[in-house]
């Protein structure tokens, strides 16, 4: 069947060139075209006019292997498209709009792929190619699927292409545009390649209200790069109302708005091989490069095996707003592999600078949902100025709720304000600003993590189910020097809790002279905060709560620290405060301050080497509303660091007396080296004489014909001078 053409409004042109025929013929002949699988065109004029919205040319059947082009000479505005009824186009594509050959630039009004149709392209030899493609710097004002387009076996399905601005010495057609694309219907690609493919093009306004799918090692919609003198992939808006399975891949691109709607939904399928290689593992992927989304908000679902959103950043990487008030849901769980809601990674792993360019994230949002396998958020690398869970946010993972982490390189990580007002949950920790060191590149990479600020508001929970509600710089490799710093102070308005601590801290926390941990009037800490050894607490901590604060420092902490119970029926417990003295070198111990009521110290560790035991009361004062009685009543003085000589008794109350175990001391390990110094010369020296002795006797009786001399030889011994005595003696006796 040959292919049926209705280009509208023809007659009204013919009537027209019978009375203005020199007009007609100064319009622009404006051409689309079909050729056969020979290349040659079995229709090549088709009319429409200058006006952008004169006329439209509908193609009503294509035949197998024919397909749809602009003519090689077509310029400026032409006629619109509409495609209707099913073809099947094995070997050929079905449209190709532009021309790489030349500059003209093409400009279609609008191009339709109506209700019923269906454009198939399925090569069996597998050569590269598309189904539809728009080039050569054309314009299309609107584009609209309501039927199915679909391709397979390394095809994209639709192609929007720009080539390089210079290429050869020539220049090209400039950007190709579509300024509304909208999917109505089904865009679909099988096997490899995308379903839609920005290269260097720009969309305006993108709408997905159907399904837009990909299966296989294809991704859905893939926005990238044209060479390194071309442009970047742009889209400026990009609203899904529908589904988008396969991934949604940006790779130095740009999305400046970014909607996924309430019943929209984006899945990615993958989940064979590393997050970092070999394929898209997330719903929304952006790879390393220079990639822009100014503002990402999720209303829907967005679902993975791996990934929800993978942002593996460069430093020309820019996230202004990243919004979450919907789903974010890894669909697999833990799989041993970092699965994570959203995970953010940075390329850049040898930054030798913290002034040297980061990712940056302005602000990170959830007011959803956000249910991780091992993680809800992992971040690993950039500049985040806000990452805020919203009173109606909660963000879970197997693991961790949030996690620090990084997989070998030169890494800098810092969030300015960490703000939960909802749920954060980890299996593991709450939250961890640690990580794992992994395949380290060389044993000089620092890596730091650098959080300003934790806030935890009213009615918010951070809870770690089997670990810590927090826990910084707890890093399973030795020999590393990374930095993990909790500069600025934690704000508990709600509740921290875990079961082996609620904060656990191996390395920096807090910032001397202010405040680094004030719980509020609403706020609790259920679990201990433990200052572990090698960790820094510097800062002031004040109980403002209810409930009760218990302490175990067993690291450093700042010279000059305070800590306060404000009342409210509140307490303060210290079970361990390890005592050493101040870094100026002084020899004067850190001095602790308490303030307010209901505080008690349980035990007061010291160092038995380097503790003046009179100075060590010296180093507690309290305000008017503390007693020293019921502070120090029941404290517990031990001392560490040494071989168990000294030991404490008295109090702090009436003054502390170091007692002395003679026989631990140093003098009296000197004086038992010393004795068995002696002895063994002792020993020594009678074993020397005796052998001397037994030679002068044996010389002296070996010519007398005595009997008694048969009993001396040459290898007779005489164990010591009192031996060698008393021999002597019986013989001389003999001889008298």
């Amino acid at each position: 069947m040959k292919p049926t053409y209705s280009p509208k409004f023809i007659s009204t042109i013919a009537a027209l060139s019978l009375c203005v025929s020199s007009a007609v013929a100064d319009h622009s002949d404006k051409k689309w075209e079909i050729k056969g699988s020979n290349g040659g065109s079995s229709q090549s004029n088709h009319t429409g006019s200058d006006s952008s919205s004169s006329g439209t040319t509908t193609i009503s059947n294509l035949e197998s292997g024919q397909k749809i082009t602009t003519q090689s000479n077509a310029k400026g505005h032409i006629s619109s498209l509409l495609i209707e009824q099913e073809t099947n186009n094995d070997k050929n594509p079905t449209l190709e709009v532009g021309n790489a050959d030349n500059n003209h630039k093409i400009h279609v009004p609008k191009i339709t792929i109506k209700e019923g149709a269906s454009l198939n392209r399925t090569i069996e030899n597998g050569d590269q190619g598309w189904n539809i493609i728009f080039r050569g710097g054309s314009t299309i004002d609107s584009f609209e699927n309501k039927g199915t387009i679909s391709s397979s076996n390394k095809v994209d399905t639709i192609y929007l292409f720009t080539d390089e601005q210079t290429k050869n010495g020539q220049t090209k057609g400039g950007q190709t545009v579509v300024k509304n694309f909208t999917n109505n219907g089904t865009i679909e690609s099988k096997d490899e390649h995308a379903a839609l493919r920005l290269q260097g093009a720009k969309i305006e306004t993108f709408k997905n209200e159907k399904l837009i799918s990909a299966t296989e090692k294809a991704v859905a919609i893939k926005i990238e790069r044209k060479g390194p003198n071309g442009y970047d992939g742009i889209i400026e808006t990009f609203i899904n109302s529908g589904t988008i399975k396969g991934a949604v891949f940006l790779q130095q691109s740009t999305i400046e708005t970014f909607i996924n709607e309430n019943n929209g939904i984006i899945e990615g399928g993958s989940d064979n091989g590393d997050l970092n290689r070999g394929g898209v593992h997330a719903a929304i992927y952006l790879e390393a490069g220079q990639n822009t989304l100014k503002s990402f908000e999720n209303k829907g679902t967005i679902k993975a095996k791996k990934a929800g959103i993978f942002i593996f950043g460069s430093k020309d990487t820019t996230i202004t707003n990243l919004k979450n008030s919907g789903v974010i849901e890894i669909t697999n769980g833990s799989n041993g592999n970092d699965s994570a809601g959203i995970l953010i990674g940075q390329l850049n792993t040898n930054q030798e600078s913290q002034n040297q360019p980061k990712p940056m994230y302005e602000t990170i949002e959830n007011t959803g949902t956000i249910k991780g396998g091992d993680y809800g958020i992992f971040i690993e690398g950039g500049t985040i100025k806000n990452l805020k869970n919203s009173e109606t946010g909660t963000i879970e993972g197997k693991k961790d709720g949030i996690a620090f982490f990084n997989g070998g390189g030169h890494l800098h990580t810092t969030i300015t304000n960490l703000e939960i007002q909802g749920i954060v949950k980890g299996g593991e920790n709450g939250i961890n600003l640690s990580g794992i060191e992994l395949n380290r590149r060389n044993g000089t990479n620092k890596n730091d993590r650098i959080v300003q600020n934790l806030t935890i508001g009213k009615d918010a929970t951070v809870e770690g189910e089997k670990g810590s509600g927090l826990v910084l710089g707890k890093v399973d490799n030795n020999g590393q020097n990374d930095t993990y710093q909790l500069t600025g102070k934690i704000e508990v308005n709600g509740t921290l809790k875990g079961t082996s601590a609620a904060i656990t801290n191996y390395r920096d926390m807090g910032t001397e002279g202010q405040d680094v941990i004030v719980i509020g009037e609403h706020g609790k800490i259920e679990g201990v905060v433990r200052n572990e050894s090698g960790g820094k607490l510097k800062g002031n901590i004040t109980n403002n709560g209810t409930g009760t604060l218990a302490i175990d420092n067993q690291g450093t902490v700042g010279d000059n620290t305070v800590i306060k119970n404000k009342g409210n029926g509140g307490s303060i417990k210290i079970l361990d405060w390890k005592l050493e003295n101040q870094s100026n070198g002084n020899g004067n111990p850190k001095t602790v301050k308490f303030e307010g009521n209901n505080i008690t110290l349980e035990k007061l560790t010291i160092s038995e080497t380097d503790t003046d035991v009179t100075k060590v009361a010296n180093a507690f004062s309290t305000d008017n509303n503390a007693s020293k009685a019921s502070i120090f009543a029941n404290t517990q003085v031990k001392v560490s660091d040494g071989n168990g000589a000294v030991t404490i008794t008295g109090d702090l109350l009436r003054g502390l007396v170091a007692n002395i175990d003679g026989s631990k001391t140093a003098a009296a390990a000197l004086n038992r080296t010393l004795i068995a110094t002696a002895t063994a010369r002792a020993t020594l020296l009678d074993s020397v004489m005796g052998n001397a002795l037994n030679t002068l006797s044996f010389l002296h009786h070996k010519d007398r014909a005595s009997s008694s001399l048969g009993s001396y030889k040459n290898a007779n011994l005489y164990a010591n001078a009192t031996t060698i005595r008393n021999d002597l003696l019986s013989q001389s006796s003999s001889y008298a």
